[in-house]
């Protein structure tokens, strides 16, 4: 076991090491950011003339960088086996959407774009499955590229869903994100940086819970920083050796609220920041542990003192409000 742990924290230094190097490169070619869009997606359930739910998704990202992903729901537990060594796997069953943005000049962009809506069926709906532990999925999904151009909204996918007839469809809208106001310079190179983030979820008019959470950066260079609050929900999974059967040893999963972020500072005075962040809970324990989760992933160039929201989206579990805010601002 020690001998694992050490190649897993070989391996993981070699990774976080060919990042830190990718990143590094990037920022020898930086270019100016692109303009700051939102894209919105709108997933409309109707039976006949009734429409039964309409829920949208929205996301914020800049065009000609990296996509942004947003996703909410559970995560629900999988097992599986390989020689009679099981292993339990995560499956996201929840609302998750990913996009990016090309220009093409003329406030014409070209979306890359990928929507996903999954849930769990119950019992009595369920088709008999090889494996009685496992839940079986009702899926909706949708990928594409399509030309937009800003403020205007598209068809981007419809199916019937042939367990109930109902005609699921979903539109997407794009829109530019006004330039923010003129704040306080950048920080000196000796400053400090904290990038605050807050999970905000409502049910209606009504706010359920608003979690904070920060972590203090150096602000004048490059660098990387996390933070993680929660538990560990132990998982039994299979370890094979060379020329060894599978046995079945412990992995922990995080459960909980984390983020993992990157900030370089632009000629511009602008932060280039890369952003991962998760919020999760235990929904339900036993055999087939269940987990209510939010994932984030973007990357955005903000100014000091500026508030961005990450992404909102409705929760299908729990119909939710789900949304993420990114602060940054100088340490006193």
């Amino acid at each position: 076991m020690k001998l694992q742990m050490r190649t897993w924290t070989w391996m993981s230094s070699i990774l976080i090491g060919l990042g830190m190097t990718t990143l590094a490169e990037e920022s020898k070619d930086a270019k100016p950011a692109g303009p700051r869009l939102r894209v919105r997606f709108v997933e409309t359930r109707q039976h006949g003339d009734k429409t039964i739910s309409s829920r949208p998704c929205v996301l914020t990202l800049h065009a000609d960088e990296k996509p942004t992903k947003v996703f909410a729901g559970r995560q629900v537990s999988l097992t599986t086996s390989d020689k009679m060594a099981p292993t339990v796997l995560f499956k996201n069953a929840g609302v998750d959407a990913r996009v990016s943005a090309q220009s093409l000049g003329d406030g014409r962009y070209r979306l890359d774009a990928r929507f996903e809506d999954a849930s769990v069926l119950p019992p009595s709906a369920s088709a008999t499955s090889a494996n009685h532990e496992n839940p079986i999925l009702q899926t909706l999904k949708g990928e594409s590229k399509v030309t937009l151009r800003e403020g205007e909204t598209v068809p981007f996918a419809s199916a019937v869903d042939p367990i109930n007839g109902d005609l699921v469809r979903v539109d997407v809208a794009l829109a530019a994100v006004p330039a923010p106001r003129a704040v306080a310079p950048s920080p000196s190179k000796d400053a400090r940086l904290r990038a605050q983030f807050v999970l905000t979820r409502r049910q209606g008019e009504k706010k359920t819970a608003s979690r904070p959470y920060s972590v203090v950066l150096q602000a004048g260079e490059e660098t990387t920083a996390t933070v993680f609050s929660g538990s560990q929900l132990p998982l039994q999974v299979s370890n094979q050796g060379q020329g060894e059967l599978p046995r079945p040893t412990i992995a922990l999963k995080d459960v909980g609220a984390g983020a993992h972020f990157n900030a370089q500072l632009g000629g511009d005075g602008r932060y280039r920041v890369d952003l991962w962040f998760s919020d999760g809970s235990l929904a339900s324990q036993g055999a087939s542990p269940t987990l209510l989760a939010f994932e984030s992933e973007a990357r955005l160039f903000m100014q000091l003192g500026e508030t961005v929201t990450v992404g909102s989206v409705v929760d299908p579990q729990t119909g939710d409000v789900v949304e993420v805010d990114l602060t940054i601002e100088a340490v006193k």
